[in-house]
């Protein structure tokens, strides 16, 4: 592929010229580093673990980007990375029991909360309780199921793009989208009940 608009920043990465190769992969990391962190933090839960994965997926790149050939999309290249870095970095944390964990700056709940509603009774606070909920599902699935839910749907990746990340095929992409569907069916059965009973009060 030839029309990644990353690639000429990606070859200047890999110039003999310090200077060249420096400022090239400052720009590649100003670029990305806030989406790598979010993926990541997705993923792993919380924002300690994630900037420590954020860390270390541009430490590999930045050993790594003079293998590089240009045969696929910088992206796809760089999230592999992240995914399976933060894949194996939440399998070593996953043994400790789920904790609240919230993100300040993305207001972000990937892990297990308190059943109990917030002290709030407007339609603002009801939609609140319900995202607070639906993200802690999510953090509920597997590693790669919610990196797979994560790369669909948070960031919004084509099959084909999440095949390739993933290095797997788009009927794998697809099947493991399903069973995390049929996972966060269950979780959220009890929310979804819990409202329509209170539509019916």
């Amino acid at each position: 592929m030839n029309d990644d608009s990353d690639f000429e920043l990606v070859r200047r990465c890999q110039s003999a010229d310090p200077e060249v190769y420096e400022a090239a992969f400052r720009e590649l990391y100003e670029r990305y580093q806030e989406r790598i962190y979010n993926t990541a933090l997705r993923v792993v839960g919380n924002g300690t673990d994630a900037a420590d994965v954020a860390q270390e997926v541009f430490l590999t790149v930045f050993r790594k980007i003079g293998e590089f050939q240009f045969n696929s999309r910088f992206f796809t290249w760089l999230y592999r990375i992240t995914v399976n870095l933060s894949i194996d970095r939440k399998r070593r944390i996953n043994a400790a029991p789920p904790v609240a964990t919230e993100h300040d700056g993305e207001g972000l709940v990937l892990a297990a909360l308190p059943d109990r509603e917030p002290n709030k009774s407007d339609a603002y606070a009801e939609n609140e309780f319900v995202e607070r909920r639906v993200q802690a599902s999510i953090s509920r699935l597997s590693p790669k199921l919610r990196a797979i839910v994560v790369l669909r749907y948070v960031e919004g990746l084509a099959y084909g793009d999440i095949a390739d990340i993933l290095s797997c095929s788009i009927g794998t992409v697809k099947s493991r989208l399903n069973r995390a569907h049929r996972n966060l069916e269950q979780l959220l059965r009890p929310i979804v009940e819990e409202l329509a009973g209170r539509g019916d009060a």
